[in-house]
């Protein structure tokens, strides 16, 4: 099919002075749709058609045909098919070939890519009956007529925005018509069907906003998180991963998940972010398909090979909670809950409770008010408990609760799959999986936690707590520790019940010692430390820029 492409570019446009030819991205906002024509895989005749010396001469430039317009066709109000109309037989005449397709390319949609312009191609050639194809943009909004002075809407239900029947707006981007529309005098005409265009890719610049958002568009960086999430070792990497790319807006945020992390994704899409699941194989190849700026990965320990192949393709490499060799080899890692990192890499590790992530339900939480009477005590050992300590910590407190009129109260993990060892606590109240655990903290007077990230949340509200272990893993992580006002009773398996209880006994009984433990949590600011973190992706991010 032979494909002529006709790109009209007047050099005095109505609204922002020498539109065609001002920078945009470091280029002269014309070599835009040249240069997403000229790379069409379907090999099109590409011509600019102007009035304007000096945007000819940069086409040409530009390696674009050029078609000189006639002065009367370079006015305000004259007709668009007219100029394309004039031009293509002015190139018919010129080049001795005709066109079966003559497509109109605005200046005005520079985002436009060469693979969407082929896929809009491939449906004109798939599609024969199709007269004409627009690019278009949805528009889901309640739209409005004034009709003899009485405003009167479009839309035939209020219903939610997003369903609403969709009405669409042309762009720029494109105007596609079979050869016999122009010999009827206009390029629409026939069977219509519209192309609908996103990300960016539907922007039309008519104002300096318009034209802001395309700087931001061309400019804007990928960020591609690396994360785990599932049954066994819960979401606490996804909520932290959220939390920073909705700190990120001016980023291109997307997600990968391990392969089998179904969870993960489902959380992820659940927030509104892309996701997809990795699959088995070079991890590296498929991260690097997405042209990352950054790598971001949760993932824990990771590989030297991994994160150096990472970085060979051009991206910075953030690493969370990692142990492994990797975490020597990306340009930071943080670990906010495990120790530093060795000596002759300590530029590259930040470590400690100045890095952890809080998210917003403790950021804008009131702080815990300790009160002189214990009346309410929560248990809550993450994701899946593996040793069941929540069973353990209530053989042991039961009957003194229970004695004393205490509530007590179990959030279990996703994962947690013990429910039958609870039966002999009948007065127990069993949450299962929630998303508001803040309130549940801060309505307990006293906590029982391990020793992952929970502690940090827990310090955010300053609530008293006692800790155990769930793992030798765990028993690396320093920050809940009694100068920081946590009760730290040790790997749990190893605790007796009487051991749980006496610390709990003491605890309970001492108000003085729960305010002491408040304080001294709060005293680590641990609501500002999410700014730590972010401010150190910025700047590794400005650097790479």
């Amino acid at each position: 099919m032979n494909i002529l492409i006709v790109i009209p570019a007047r050099g005095a446009p109505r609204g922002i002075p020498r539109k065609n030819l001002r920078s945009l991205g470091g280029r002269p906002l014309l070599s835009y749709p040249i240069q997403t024509a000229l790379a069409s895989r379907h090999r099109p005749e590409v011509y600019v058609s102007s009035e304007d010396e000096e945007i000819l001469c940069i086409a040409g430039n530009l390696k674009a045909g050029t078609h000189c317009r006639d002065l009367a066709l370079a006015r305000d109000k004259v007709n668009l098919d007219n100029v394309v109309i004039e031009a293509h037989g002015h190139i018919m005449q010129q080049t001795g070939r005709r066109f079966d397709l003559v497509v109109t390319m605005l200046p005005t949609s520079p985002l436009l890519t060469s693979e969407t312009l082929d896929k809009a191609l491939d449906y004109m050639l798939a599609h024969p009956e199709v007269s004409t194809l627009i690019s278009a943009r949805r528009t889901p909004y309640f739209i409005w007529k004034n009709i003899g002075g009485t405003f009167n809407p479009v839309y035939e239900e209020r219903v939610s925005r997003q369903e609403l029947t969709p009405s669409f707006r042309e762009t720029g981007a494109f105007l596609m018509a079979r050869e016999v529309n122009l010999s009827s005098g206009k390029r629409i005409g026939g069977l219509i069907h519209l192309f609908e265009l996103e990300n960016g890719e539907e922007i039309d610049i008519d104002s300096q906003e318009d034209w802001s958002a395309c700087e931001y568009f061309l400019t804007r960086r990928r960020i591609v998180f690396v994360i785990c999430g599932s049954r066994e070792l819960g979401l606490g990497h996804v909520y932290r991963s959220l939390v920073i790319a909705n700190e990120l807006p001016l980023y291109d945020i997307s997600f990968l998940a391990l392969p089998g992390h179904d969870l993960a994704v489902a959380k992820i899409r659940e927030n509104g972010y892309h996701a997809d699941l990795l699959q088995e194989g070079d991890w590296a190849d498929q991260i690097l398909r997405l042209r990352p700026s950054m790598v971001v990965n949760d993932i824990l320990n990771t590989r030297e090979e991994y994160v150096r192949k990472l970085r060979d393709g051009g991206a910075v490499v953030i690493n969370f909670e990692d142990l492994g060799p990797g975490s020597l080899e990306a340009d930071a890692t943080i670990n906010a809950i495990y120790p530093g990192a060795p000596p002759e890499n300590s530029s590259r590790i930040h470590a400690g409770y100045r890095y952890f992530c809080a998210r917003d339900e403790f950021l804008f939480s009131s702080p815990k008010i300790v009160h002189p009477d214990v009346q309410k005590v929560l248990l809550t050992f993450g994701g899946a408990d593996e040793h069941n300590l929540t069973c353990k910590v209530l053989g042991a407190i039961c009957p003194y609760c229970g004695s004393r009129g205490i509530e007590v109260i179990v959030v279990a993990g996703a994962a947690y799959d013990h429910f039958e060892t609870l039966a002999d606590f009948p007065d127990v109240v069993i949450v299962r999986n929630t998303n508001k655990i803040s309130e549940y903290m801060l309505a307990s007077d006293i906590i029982f936690s391990s020793c992952g990230r929970t502690v940090y949340e827990i310090a955010c509200l300053g609530v008293p707590t006692i800790v155990l272990a769930q793992n030798p893993r765990e028993m690396t992580h320093t920050f809940a520790q009694p100068a920081n006002g946590f009760m730290n009773l040790g790997l749990g398996t190893e605790v007796t019940e009487e051991q749980i209880l006496e610390a709990f006994v003491a605890l309970s009984e001492s108000w003085d010692d729960r305010l002491r433990n408040h304080e001294l949590m709060l005293a680590k600011e641990l609501r500002s430390s999410k700014r730590n973190v972010i401010e150190l992706i910025k700047k590794i991010m400005g650097g790479y820029q």
